[in-house]
């Protein structure tokens, strides 16, 4: 996982203005949509202890709320990638 972000950190160094934004922000909706696949697959749906089982259900609607506003900010770049 280290040097899958250190292969991307190198790409985003290559890019500038408008392809580094639609670049950045299409790695950030990927990246909250495999941790809520994560948290729905297999967090959640694998604690038994209902205290935990809460919280992540919190946390999980934070990812959300960071998923949601990703997309929001690629929708005002004003084209889709």
């Amino acid at each position: 996982m280290k040097f899958d972000s250190e292969k991307y950190l190198e790409k985003l160094r290559k890019l500038n203005g408008i392809l580094f934004d639609l670049d950045y922000v299409h790695h950030e909706m990927e990246s909250h949509q495999q941790a809520l696949d994560l948290w729905d697959g297999k967090l959640i749906s694998g604690t038994r202890n209902e205290e935990l089982k809460n919280l992540l259900n919190l946390r999980r609607a934070s990812l959300v709320g960071h998923l949601e506003r990703a997309r929001l900010i690629k929708t005002s770049l004003g084209r889709k990638k």
